[in-house]
């Protein structure tokens, strides 16, 4: 599946070029844990790259909702980086920050690393 990559070393695991949310959201989530439960090393942290994805739909805000609840039981942090104000409008509407916490204007990936004080720590692309 493209841009689903999780090299074996780095506690940040991190998308790269998320497709917009569909019907294959099940399939990207079920390659995301599959590949995550092959990584040797513990992920704290799971950065998604939304610069990609232009809008979504009401549908489509299930996905991240879902994905932040199942890393959230393995005590991983998920964060949304470069998200669009139309994406972010939508995640709001959906009730994403209720449960999940703030989505940042265009937030880069290195600035949720400093965030999280996670910057020094090995990536996972």
């Amino acid at each position: 599946m493209p841009g689903i990559r999780l090299p074996r070393h780095g506690r940040v695991a991190r998308l790269r070029h998320l497709p917009a949310p569909d019907a294959g959201d099940r399939q990207v989530h079920d390659r995301f844990f599959e590949l995550l439960a092959a990584r040797p090393d513990e992920v704290k942290l799971a950065v998604f790259f939304m610069g990609t994805v232009p809008m979504i739909d009401m549908a489509g805000v299930g996905f991240p909702i879902e994905l932040h609840a199942n890393l959230e039981k393995r005590g991983i942090l998920l964060r949304l980086a470069e998200t669009h104000n139309v994406v972010r409008e939508a995640l709001r509407c959906g009730g994403f920050e209720q449960h999940d916490g703030p989505v940042v204007a265009d937030q880069t990936i290195p600035a949720i690393l400093r965030q999280t004080g996670m910057a020094n720590i090995p990536v996972a692309t």
